[in-house]
């Protein structure tokens, strides 16, 4: 049996993950320490801003709802505001198990190069690795781009009513991203386009930890399923393939059934 090559399945998983990595790097989050202290030191500014603009928003909306329910409580005016809200509360509750769990996570991650699928692999079990690792990169990336063209419409959507309303002649101002409260008079020119930048930011970082980092990292350390089932029963003609293995040692996986079998069920070359 050639020997494992763990860096080469590190890359693999790395790619894997690409586009969860870019998220983090977007939130300012690593499962690794950088080795510059200038990149660290950035890393933890940024990931700091990005928790308060989110914890700040919540905030906001939670107030928002509050006055709402004081002064007009109708359910029409005060519904279309509680999917933000939990929107945001998922993102806070996402991030805080992101770092609390980062050491674990990290770990995880690590533990899977050691029993990453690497060629050579028969050619049913490379099959199903390709077509596993390309319905994972479609899932991604299909979630990742409905989510961001989502709050991008909510984005836009003040400035495009702007320029709606401006074209058919009537009166128009560019309105807010979010329904928020802000202790200061939004309505201000400057604070007006600081509070537009905020909420676009606030609502982008949202989705960055909510949707893309969490998401399409714990997609890889979810358990095998196949590891779960019983074992079969030893048979002969069985040849299994080490370097398949998805399991903990002393199993391995049996080429033709693609299960879980101890290491003496196997026929050996």
């Amino acid at each position: 049996m050639a020997d494992f090559d763990k860096e080469g399945a590190k890359n693999e998983i790395a790619e894997s993950l690409s586009l969860s990595t870019s998220c983090m790097q977007q939130i300012g989050f690593s499962f690794k320490r950088p080795n510059r202290f200038a990149t660290y030191y950035r890393q933890k500014l940024i990931f700091i801003l990005c928790v308060c603009s989110i914890c700040y928003h919540l905030f906001s909306e939670v107030v928002i709802i509050g006055l709402t329910l004081f002064n007009s409580p109708r359910v029409e005016d005060v519904v279309p505001l509680l999917h933000i809200v939990g929107y945001g509360i998922l993102s806070i509750a996402k991030v805080f198990v992101l770092w609390y769990k980062k050491d674990v996570f990290g770990q995880l991650l690590d533990e899977l190069a050691d029993i990453w699928p690497m060629s050579p692999l028969e050619k049913e079990a490379q099959n199903i690795k390709n077509k596993s690792l390309s319905g994972l990169r479609i899932a991604h990336q299909w979630y990742f781009w409905l989510n961001i063209s989502g709050v991008w419409f909510f984005n836009i959507t003040p400035i495009a009513l702007f320029f709606f309303r401006t074209w058919r002649g009537q009166h128009a101002e560019i309105g807010f991203v979010w329904m928020s409260w802000y202790p200061f008079d939004k309505q201000q020119p400057v604070a007006h386009v600081a509070v537009y930048l905020f909420e676009m930011f606030a609502g982008q970082e949202d989705c960055e930890v909510g949707t893309h980092a969490y998401t399409t990292g714990c997609s890889h350390l979810t358990p095998e399923p196949t590891c779960a089932e019983p074992r079969p029963k030893p048979r002969k003609g069985r040849i299994c393939d080490y370097s398949a293995c998805y399991c903990d040692p002393p199993t391995v996986r049996d080429t033709k059934t693609m299960k879980c079998v101890q290491v003496h069920e196997c026929d050996h070359d």
